[in-house]
């Protein structure tokens, strides 16, 4: 190949134009990094923000969200807002909200969407800034004030529809009783782990007690009250009993967590497929 030609090609590559779309190809095969870096080439190209620096933006921020740096995203995102009339402005808003979401900001996100409720306010957004409202509240385990952000909001959203099974199912989900956990333990050791779905740590806290309290029988038994054998074995017991009463509301508590996040673990596969 001439120097001439070589010369042609390489003005034709960093042709502003060209990189915009060898970025846009980048960003369509998931290669958002090296998107990210072909977007600010072409930014650079210009000695003003192009008439469509908006978008451009919007592309670069998105960029950075899908690979996890949510704090340059919303750099970029609230960048938007700064060009006059750009039809992004209302989404780019709500992607920052997001990002803060995915950063478990969760308090931030809601705040942020409260203040700039008028710019959302649009159909669309509107709807949506709500949902994202609730599933913050829902995120943070408030399922009464997450069931408040869905209602005014319109019923033939398939997405609304399914948050506000999410949020009946938390607040009507089958928990444990930590107190009856502890009720059922101090009756019969074992019990209240049994009854929290924990046959074999109940099965274990039954022997070890049942063991320890025939051993210091027996020894009280053999050797009378003055028996070394009953009351240390008396002692190890009492220490058992107490801690199958207290595993017991532990595991109640425990098992009403787990509950919980195998409901919010669904809701965040969910939640990340529809704002994505």
């Amino acid at each position: 190949m001439s120097a001439r030609a070589a010369d042609t090609l390489n003005v034709e590559y960093f042709h502003p134009g060209n990189v915009l779309l060898f970025a846009d190809h980048l960003y369509r095969q998931g290669d958002y990094r090296r998107a990210i870096g072909e977007y600010q080439r072409y930014l650079f190209g210009f000695d003003a923000p192009p008439s469509n620096a908006d978008e451009v933006w919007f592309r670069v921020a998105r960029g950075y969200r899908r690979t996890g740096d949510f704090d340059r995203a919303i750099e970029y995102f609230l960048l938007i807002p700064t060009r006059p009339g750009s039809a992004l402005v209302p989404e780019a808003l709500l992607q920052t909200a997001y990002c803060r979401y995915l950063a478990d900001d969760f308090r931030g996100s809601r705040d942020f969407l409260a203040a700039h409720a008028a710019e959302l306010s649009a159909v669309r957004t509107g709807e949506r800034s709500r949902q994202l409202a609730s599933v913050d509240c829902m995120m943070e385990g408030r399922w009464q004030a997450a069931a408040g952000f869905l209602a005014d909001t319109a019923d033939r959203d398939a997405f609304t529809r399914e948050l506000r099974v999410f949020a009946d199912a938390a607040r009507r989900r089958p928990g444990k009783s930590m107190a009856l956990a502890g009720i059922y333990s101090t009756v019969l050791p074992g019990l209240g782990k049994l009854y929290c779905g924990r046959p074999f740590d109940a099965l274990s806290s039954f022997t070890s007690t049942a063991i320890l309290g025939w051993e210091a029988y027996t020894g009280f038994h053999d050797d009378g009250p003055g028996s070394a054998k009953g009351w240390i074995f008396a002692a190890i017991g009492g220490i058992f009993y107490l801690g199958n009463i207290y595993g017991s509301v532990v595991a109640a508590d425990i098992y009403n967590e787990e509950v919980e996040m195998k409901l919010i673990d669904k809701i965040r596969l969910r939640v990340n497929a529809y704002f994505d």
